[in-house]
């Protein structure tokens, strides 16, 4: 299954894609809003992870573009707010969910899974 991932922090984006790899995703991951936009509306993905402080553009505003075009794909947003009204923005974005920054792998396996069908990145996993 192919992934789309958009985050500008090199750490972070490392790891999550070594993960999601390592349970047998694709993954595609570019590091600013404008960049995810373009890509989203030129590619089909099975899911997206999209950070909402991303250069050039913010996630929010890219999720809202991609939604606008119709683009269906599920997007987990990816962030360190927590706040209330943030989530309503994220949903209101069109977000799918939303993770704060206390995400584990094993819960990005799960999503993606659930969302891609990929049954057999669970099983690769076990």
């Amino acid at each position: 299954m192919r992934i789309f991932f958009a985050e500008d922090d090199t750490l972070l984006g490392d790891g999550l894609r070594a993960g999601l790899q390592q349970l047998g995703f694709q993954v595609d991951w570019v590091r600013d809003g404008l960049a995810a936009e373009l890509e989203l509306r030129a590619n089909p993905y099975a899911a997206c992870v999209l950070d909402l402080s991303l250069p050039l553009k913010d996630g929010l505003s890219v999720l809202g573009a991609i939604r606008g075009a119709q683009v269906t794909l599920p997007v987990l947003v990816l962030t360190a707010r927590d706040a209330l009204h943030d989530r309503v923005r994220g949903l209101d974005a069109g977000r799918t969910t939303m993770w704060s920054s206390r995400w584990t792998c094993s819960s990005s396996r799960h999503a993606c899974g659930r969302w891609c069908g990929a049954r057999t990145a669970s099983r690769r996993s076990a």
